[in-house]
């Protein structure tokens, strides 16, 4: 039987080291004040699983792709972020141009445009069902920019649905020259999204939210946010399905209290993923027993694009370090991988995803179906067999016991805590946490 020593071990240490003067601690090394996301990068762990066989399966779009699309005057889009709804899986697509499209003529531009599928067999690349068509039997722009072409763009991000209404999350901004970001929002559709109306009380400004994935879980709708471009890092924030619409509801993660996740009504400088994330989408993966992000890793900027994958036993972390899936050495322009519970087998092992690629002159512009496979890095790591040994069990609920983020967490805690003396405190709790993640890296 296993004993849980955890407990004991970080009173253990927490007093050890609040007996240890800050000064001793600095003259050994030990004591460094954190710096901006280090505590967050304390929190990632050693992957446990590797990516092979990464293969592109076929082009989803005209002219030449699975899905005859210049029927509905779609020959180049990009994106294609996917959400269930009503016994469907609707596709979100970004900027997508008409037929025939090339470096000179790009007709027909809409911001977005949005295709359906009932198609549940992801090994031969998803047939789509249709568009959403406007009166002219084209795929129609569903939300539409606020300047008009061709100052801005809406770009729709992520869609989720609650009960029978659609979301779709979108950012008004531009691409070209620079990528900026005006704020972001979302619109809603009760019509199986034939028309959409724009949401002026969801409304974010220039930060960490204009970009999104999105995840339901236990009644909530989480969403993953970056700024505008694919050079941000991940924060999360939250909020109950019935409160979708109400903006004061929504809760933003801020770190750790004694283990807890803490959610709190304003943005918070948490960070659950580094800087240096684009386009980006999260699954469960019943294979691995964990949740996986994949996004872009655009690092060099351009045709240095790498696609990367990282897992975790919670959605708010702590994510492992990155695993390399594939990059534009191998498909030149790749960026945007979305995934979708369901398209996957083999229990997860084959993770069915979509990826876009635009290289210049619009050779190509499209959307690609994709493939990869899993394997757990050491034998009994995935699916949870296995696992730590009692010491390690310890070591790691002294660690999640000790995650406290700031000075307004110990007062919680201990409400005599005065903030403006509070620092030797808050030192050695960071520096029992610090100490603890050198030993081991285990999620909490």
């Amino acid at each position: 039987m296993r004993r849980n020593r955890g407990p004991l071990l970080a009173g253990l240490t927490l007093l050890l080291l609040l007996s240890i003067a800050p000064a001793n601690l600095e003259a050994v090394g030990i004591l460094q004040k954190p710096r901006d996301n280090e505590r967050d990068a304390l929190l990632a762990v050693t992957p446990e699983f590797v990516v092979s066989n990464v293969t592109l399966i076929n082009k989803e779009l005209s002219p030449g792709g699975l899905n005859n699309t210049s029927a509905f005057d779609v020959c180049g889009a990009d994106l294609g972020s996917m959400f269930d709804w009503n016994n469907r899986v609707y596709i979100a697509f970004g900027d997508t141009f008409g037929c025939p499209l090339t470096a000179q003529s790009q007709p027909n531009w809409r911001s977005n445009t949005l295709a359906y599928t009932t198609d549940t067999t992801p090994a031969g690349g998803i047939v789509f069902d249709a568009y959403i068509l406007g009166p002219d039997a084209k795929a129609k722009e569903n939300i539409a920019n606020d300047a008009g072409p061709p100052e801005e763009t809406a770009i729709t991000t992520y869609g989720v649905s609650v009960g029978n209404t659609g979301y779709l999350f979108y950012f008004e901004g531009t691409i070209v020259p620079d990528w900026t970001c005006n704020y972001s929002s979302a619109a809603k559709s009760t019509d199986a999204g034939q028309n959409w109306t724009k949401m002026p009380s969801l409304v974010w400004l220039p930060g960490n939210f204009n970009q999104v994935a999105i995840y339901k879980q236990d009644g909530f709708v989480y969403f993953f946010g970056i700024p505008c471009a694919r050079a941000g890092g991940v924060k999360l924030m939250r909020v109950a399905e019935g409160s979708i619409e109400n903006k004061a509801a929504y809760q933003y993660f801020g770190g750790y209290i004694l283990g807890t996740p803490a959610w709190y009504a304003e943005e918070q400088p948490i960070f659950i993923v580094p800087p240096g994330v684009g386009e980006l989408s999260v699954r469960w993966n019943p294979y691995l027993g964990k949740y996986m992000m994949m996004y872009i890793h655009d690092d060099p900027p351009g045709f240095g694009r790498g696609i990367e994958m990282r897992t975790a036993p919670n959605l708010w972390g702590p994510w492992s370090e990155p695993v390399f899936v594939t990059s534009g050495a191998t498909y030149p322009c790749i960026y945007a991988p979305y995934t979708r519970e369901g398209y996957e087998e083999n229990s997860g092992k084959t993770v069915y995803f979509r990826a876009s690629r635009q290289c210049p002159g619009f050779d190509p512009y499209s959307t690609y179906w994709m493939k990869l496979t899993l394997a757990a890095a050491n034998p009994g790591d995935a699916n949870g067999s296995g696992g730590p040994a009692d010491m390690l069990d310890a070591l790691a609920a002294a660690r999640c016991t000790l995650d406290l983020i700031d000075c307004s967490t110990i007062v919680q805690i201990a409400a005599d805590v005065d903030c403006t003396a509070s620092v030797t405190m808050l030192d050695a709790l960071f520096i029992a946490r610090k100490v603890l993640n050198l030993i081991l890296n285990y999620p909490c």
